[in-house]
């Protein structure tokens, strides 16, 4: 009789992992493998860290919409804590609202040209 397979309650079944992973991967090449806030170069297989430009606050989620927040323009690829701290907006910035609103075009760029596509 076989035993049932208990499962690690950390682990994603949701895909998102490997969303985490590929998004990872594009940032690391875009980047060239370095960090944008303090320039240090490391191998991909480094524990990088994805931070959000516009911090991942319950009150950023409700106000910009996940679609904002989580978005790829939104992420940067860090080497560390101290990076990834540096590398975010204060959301209460002209600047963040500004950076918020690109990326609102973009999505609806890119919606624009699924439908005309079907």
């Amino acid at each position: 009789m076989q035993k049932a397979m208990k499962r690690n309650p950390r682990q994603r079944t949701d895909g998102l992992s490997e969303k985490i992973s590929s998004m990872k991967f594009q940032k690391y090449i875009k980047q060239c493998g370095r960090c944008p806030v303090c320039g240090d170069t490391h191998a991909f297989d480094y524990p990088w860290q994805l931070a959000h430009k516009i911090p991942q606050r319950k009150w950023c989620i409700a106000y910009w919409g996940p679609a904002v927040i989580h978005h790829p323009d939104n992420m940067v690829l860090v080497d560390s804590l101290k990076c990834n701290q540096k590398a975010q907006i204060n959301p209460n910035t002209l600047k963040a609202a500004k950076h918020a609103e690109a990326i609102r075009v973009r999505i609806g760029k890119r919606r624009k040209l699924e439908l005309e596509g079907n």
